[in-house]
């Protein structure tokens, strides 16, 4: 611990804290998960272990870097990349206020990065399995980097499909999810589609007065329509409705989005994000 220094508290959870500390040994700001494992099951231990362990497979521009980790008796620490400009639902609540909408451009820009992750873990047979606004974060000069973090919940196939607690954020459960059946990848693209659905409507999918109802939501294919998609291209809000097929073998695939014509293009300039349009066009529209 000495080669960190504590500047505050990102986060805590049931077993834990996320903390900004600054590496001396990088010389620069990181984020520190220490998980109690004092506290925790047996099996719970495995699992951060196996967030240790799957975070070290991972190497990818739009994925959350993994520093280095560490434990003593009790607790284990994990050192990741910080990202300065928060995450994308703090984005999405700032634009919400001076915005009727998020610029079309702005939005593929980000679903096209977030895919670029998904596709990346898929093929390494990996599921996220809780991708929403809170686990995006954005970094770079003027936040145009976009990233996926919080690999706490993923997991690693075996076969097509894995069983496993579901430990997703609610209203973002896909209906295989809800109904307790095995996780596969075409989960994660449900989750996706839930993301594309906030970044339109700038409104959480599913959410009802409780998980009961909201479960009930999820599986009958409840999803509330904004007039807010009416700004955008009928394409785009098809793609939205491919993701969110309740069928799990009828939705496509990370690479198959990658190679929408409405998404492809931010692939092939990826390198540029959207800091030349994207974000020139959201402040055009606040």
């Amino acid at each position: 611990m000495d080669s960190y220094n504590i500047v505050g508290v990102l986060g805590r959870g049931a077993f834990g804290v996320v903390e900004l500390v600054r590496d001396f040994n990088l010389k620069k700001l990181a984020v520190m998960k220490t998980i109690h494992i004092k506290s925790m099951s047996a099996e719970n231990v495995k699992e951060a272990i196996k967030e240790i362990q799957i975070l070290q497979m991972l190497n990818h521009p739009n994925i959350i870097k993994y520093y280095n980790s560490f434990q003593n008796k009790q607790s284990f620490h994990i050192i990741m990349e910080y990202a300065i400009h928060g995450t994308l639902e703090n984005f999405v609540n700032k634009c919400s206020l001076t915005s009727k909408y998020i610029a079309q451009n702005c939005v593929l820009n980000i679903l096209s990065q977030v895919t670029m992750a998904v596709d990346y873990i898929h093929k390494m047979k990996i599921i996220h399995s809780d991708i929403n606004p809170m686990n995006i974060l954005l970094t770079g000069n003027q936040g145009t980097v976009v990233k996926l973090g919080d690999f706490g919940s993923s997991r690693i196939l075996t076969s097509d499909k894995i069983v496993g607690e579901n430990c997703c954020t609610p209203c973002y459960m896909s209906p295989e999810q809800c109904f307790g059946k095995p996780l596969r990848l075409k989960s994660d693209i449900w989750q996706i589609g839930c993301v594309l659905y906030y970044l339109i409507t700038t409104k959480h999918p599913f959410v009802a007065k409780s998980l009961a109802d909201t479960i009930s939501s999820i599986v009958e294919g409840v999803l509330s329509i904004s007039e807010k998609m009416n700004f955008y291209d009928r394409d785009v809000i098809m793609l939205l409705h491919e993701l969110l097929n309740r069928d799990p073998t009828v939705r496509p695939n990370a690479s198959a989005i990658l190679s929408n014509p409405y998404i492809l293009p931010y692939v092939l300039n990826s390198n540029c994000h959207w800091s030349k349009s994207g974000r020139k066009s959201l402040n055009q529209n606040y």
